[in-house]
């Protein structure tokens, strides 16, 4: 966390920026492309610095002999209004705001005609414009002490329309993240854990209107860089309202709510119409019943507002809709580098919300995980646990993972328990993307009442680079990528880059009539295997290439034999380590076996017919080769045809080649065959495998074998290259005392 840096001026601050800049892009933080997302610049005071340890205050504000702590607040307001200057300001004291019984209202002073004293007309403090005001609360509490359950109007903790900066001394930011690093996934534990942390704060404004905690007005700037915002409610803006500028260096927005029943708009801050930059920071454990559990963001009229986000991290916050973030009509949101963890919605969207056609939203090195959509009752677009967004996203270098989403009894689908993506005028945009692990749920569970575990979009996906979408489940199946009738998968450039390989699994809404799926494929990544990159949530299909598209064709499925593989001298089994053929094995059969797919499990002396029978794969679409030779061609007749029954003169071999077609008559894949202790290739267990397996043993030469050959000679299977044992094995096969099935 960057903090205590002394204010040494305009020079070091430029120095300090260029530094963050440098380490920013050494480490691929800074997002150079030009997305086509309208953004507006930052208007952060460039001559403030971070949370300062040394303060050198003017005004200590403290009751004493020289005045009191209300007298000498109005004091320093004056002065900075007289000398056009930012005053320092430090609390000596917490200061409680006084109880009216009359009234029922608190009130830290009185207000003046010409609103210039430092007092609002309910009673809060007030920064006047032309006024630029630095507070240390060093520790302490400015406490409006308003009762929760008699909020009234006025009643907020201060209002800001000149420039006021919020440092604390006190406070330090790594012990905050040290509490939720160890206690996140646990919210009790982690509130406990901050609540003993010491560090002033601004609480206990409760606020019929808006802006609990903090009002700041179109002409005012509000800088924070330590201490908290906690314990206060507004009919809308729990926490902070702003319609100026709200710069969060550094600090805690936390257990702020909308205490307005009907539903009100962002329980940690509400934007309407102005910028919020948010550099580091917590916006925590923020309620409401409507809009934005952490930030609700939006535009005033037709001025649009800006939420530039760099880093920080919000979580465990609670909403309707969007949990942690809100972003609605004329909201721009450009978030990089930040923690969108843990939130809950009773709606939808747990994580971040961009909804309404004038919203638009890029997230950026972002982590969006754990976070809980529980729908309750029936409603319209219950889903998108993660994100969910009918307006402009684009997404990089972020991972969605373990997030979800429960539908509850609501009849409408849940959708997108990583995503879910409803604007259909323009499409999705992803790029080194991780979406993993995200589950969809329903109470009502007939298999249609939650879709797509990773993403359910209504649009084009565009992906480029490292997109990995897989192991996302809805209704306990695979489903990753959930694509709509005539939605297709648009590869803009390569699959593939120094940041990793995508792998993404599809899922098909029914009736989906399209025999491609994507565009662009070829034209990006022309001559590259399509099942690197894509894979059948419903199993036994091949990703091929047709037309210069990639569309889904059915493969062999058996339930006697098994695709095997070696790995550290050991040959393993799909069905006995969790591999599934067509979905994650294309990185073992390119890795470990040659390039190649095997098929084991087989048995000696097994018949061409008896093989093909086994397949669950139509016979007139396969082809059987040995060597070169043409053993068995889609069930016409060959040279060997008479021979097809008899296992003893004519038995499928290790190294044989089974060739699987499309009923258009594309190749879908080249599938290779291994017989335990047949290394000859001859379909057989006998004393030719012996001598081989002995010479191989004896020189050394098991690395010469090829993939099928190796995992035949591997009998006892031990984890080493084969030895004397397996030989004796082979050799009491061929004398009939030993089956060689019962080590198959």
């Amino acid at each position: 966390m960057l903090k205590d840096i002394k204010n040494t001026g305009i020079v070091a601050l430029i120095i300090f920026v260029i530094c963050c800049l440098v380490f920013a892009i050494s480490f691929n933080f800074v997002d150079t492309k030009n997305t086509g997302i309208e953004q507006s610049s930052k208007t952060a005071n460039d001559e403030q610095t971070l949370n300062e340890t040394d303060f050198d205050a003017e005004i200590i504000l403290k009751s004493d002999t020289n005045g009191t702590i209300a007298d000498k607040w109005t004091q320093a307001i004056n002065l900075s209004r007289t000398d056009g200057r930012e005053v320092k300001v430090q609390l000596g004291q917490s200061w409680t705001a006084t109880y009216n019984a009359e009234t029922q209202i608190t009130a830290f002073g009185t207000y003046a005609d010409d609103g210039n004293n430092g007092y609002s007309n309910g009673g809060g403090l007030y920064v006047p414009p032309s006024t630029n005001i630095k507070l240390n609360l060093a520790g302490f509490a400015i406490n409006r002490n308003q009762m929760k359950y008699n909020p009234k109007v006025g009643a907020n903790v201060i209002t800001v329309a000149g420039i006021l900066s919020i440092v604390d001394t006190s406070y330090n930011s790594d012990a905050f993240k040290e509490a939720y690093d160890k206690y996140k996934d646990n919210k009790d534990s982690f509130i406990n854990k901050i609540n003993n942390i010491a560090s002033g704060k601004i609480c206990g404004g409760n606020l019929e209107g808006i802006g609990g905690g903090i009002y700041v007005g179109s002409t005012g700037t509000f800088n924070m860089y330590g201490g908290r915002i906690m314990d206060n409610s507004a009919t809308s803006g729990g926490g902070i309202y702003f319609n100026g500028t709200f710069n969060f260096y550094d600090g805690l927005i936390c257990g702020n709510e909308v205490n307005n029943t009907a539903g009100g708009l962002g329980g940690g801050l509400y934007c309407q119409g102005g910028q919020f930059n948010m550099y580091n920071g917590f916006i925590v454990n923020n309620t409401n019943q409507y809009y934005g559990g952490g930030i609700d963001i939006r535009g005033f009229g037709e001025t649009r507002s800006y939420a530039t986000i760099t880093g920080g991290i919000i979580a465990h916050n609670y909403a309707q809709f969007g949990g942690g973030i809100s972003i609605n009509s004329l909201g721009t949101l450009d978030i990089r580098n930040a923690d969108i963890s843990y939130n809950l919605t009773w709606g939808n969207s747990a994580g971040v919300l961009i909804w309404t056609g004038t919203a638009e939203g890029k997230i950026t090195n972002c982590t969006i995980t754990h976070n809980k959509a529980y729908r309750t009752n029936n409603g319209a677009n219950p889903g998108g646990a993660g994100v969910l967004a009918n307006s402009k996203l684009e997404i990089y270098n972020s991972e969605i993972t373990d997030n979800e989403l429960w539908n509850g009894v609501d009849t409408t689908p849940g959708a997108g328990a990583g995503i879910r993506y409803e604007n259909s005028r323009e499409p999705l945009m992803l790029e080194n993307v991780l979406i993993t692990r995200n589950v969809a749920k329903s109470d009502i569970n007939d298999g249609t009442n939650a879709l797509g575990g990773g993403i359910y979009t209504v649009s084009n996906v565009h992906i480029n680079g490292n997109v990995q979408i897989y192991d996302n489940l809805a209704h306990g199946v695979a489903s990753d990528l959930y694509l709509m009738n005539s939605k297709k998968v648009v590869a803009t450039g390569s699959l593939e880059n120094e940041k990793g390989i995508s792998k993404i699994g599809i899922k098909f809404a029914q009736g989906y009539s399209d025999t491609t799926f994507t565009t662009g494929y070829t034209a990006n990544n022309s001559g590259v295997n399509p099942n690197k990159y894509f894979f059948n949530d419903d199993g036994a299909y091949m990703a091929i290439v047709r037309e210069n598209e990639l569309r889904f064709e059915k493969t062999i499925e058996s339930g006697k034999y098994d695709f095997v593989y070696l790995e550290n001298d050991l040959r393993k089994a799909y069905t006995e380590t969790g591999f599934v053929h067509t979905k994650n094995d294309f990185d073992k059969s390119q890795l470990v076996n040659d390039k190649k797919v095997v098929l084991g499990k087989i048995s000696p002396n097994t018949s061409v017919n008896e093989f093909i029978g086994n397949l669950n794969f139509a016979s007139n679409m396969l082809k059987l080769y040995n060597n070169d030779n043409l053993i068995y061609n889609k069930g016409e007749q060959t040279q060997y045809s008479s021979l097809y029954d008899n296992g003893l003169e004519l038995a499928v071999g290790t190294g044989w080649k089974l060739e699987v077609y499309a009923s258009s008559g594309n190749k879908i894949e080249d599938i290779y065959l291994s017989v335990l202790g047949d290394i000859t290739g001859d379909g057989k267990v006998n004393a030719a495998d012996c001598n081989y397996l002995r010479k191989i043993v004896v020189n050394n030469e098991f690395s010469t074998l090829t993939a099928e050959q190796k995992l035949s000679a591997l009998i006892v299977n031990r984890g080493r290259t084969p030895n004397n044992t397996d030989i004796q094995i082979i050799w009491e096969v061929v004398c009939g005392r030993v089956d060689i099935n019962d080590f198959i």
